[in-house]
């Protein structure tokens, strides 16, 4: 008489209990809902890329002191940004060893800079280009921005005894101006 209703709980008990477990270790489930993955970046090469996780440094120019430089996912590629005089923003690719390979696309993030020190209305350059006579200056022809001729620069990476360095070629134009410079990017190993 006993035996049948305790009969009856055990096998409840052991119902719940397989449920239970069930539901904790991703099992049955009422409405089992799967979290979706967004799909990998088309341009992340399948093997980790040292350039993409450890500190980097480089110069927009050949007398430039080296400094900062970070490459970031962006779309479906990557950005090089040079944290230096010019404060240049580039596109970058890699070759299949997971190298630099070419900056594409380099603009300057600084804008527009003043030709003339705008706080000095008397300077010589104030006067002979008469920019910042009054203020505020209007004139677009007041202020120049630095930038780099070349569509594409290719990189050419050699390894030194403790770091990797890249270098690559292009013109720098800011007006009238034009001069042979070179970007360089490099890691420690």
């Amino acid at each position: 008489m006993f035996i049948k209703p305790r009969l009856k709980l055990i096998s409840r008990l052991a119902g719940v209990a397989w449920l239970l477990t069930a539901i904790m270790y991703g099992g049955w489930c009422w409405a089992q809902v799967k979290p979706s993955m967004p799909p990998p970046l088309p341009s992340v090469p399948s093997n980790p890329n040292p350039w993409l996780a450890g500190k980097l440094y480089g110069s927009d120019n050949k007398i430039a002191r080296p400094t900062s430089v970070f490459i970031k996912p962006d779309g479906a590629g990557f950005t090089a940004t040079v944290k230096n005089q010019f404060n240049f923003q580039c596109g970058i690719s890699f070759d299949s060893s997971n190298n630099p390979e070419y900056l594409s696309n380099c603009r300057s993030l600084n804008g527009a800079q003043p030709k003339c020190n705008p706080d000095m209305s008397d300077s010589f350059c104030a006067k002979s280009s008469g920019c910042f006579l009054t203020k505020p200056e209007t004139n677009p022809k007041c202020f120049e921005t630095w930038e780099v001729k070349e569509p594409k620069i290719r990189l050419k990476c050699s390894m030194l005894p403790t770091e990797q360095v890249c270098q690559g070629e292009y013109t720098l134009v800011n007006g009238n101006y034009s001069d042979k410079a070179r970007f360089t990017i490099a890691r420690h190993l």
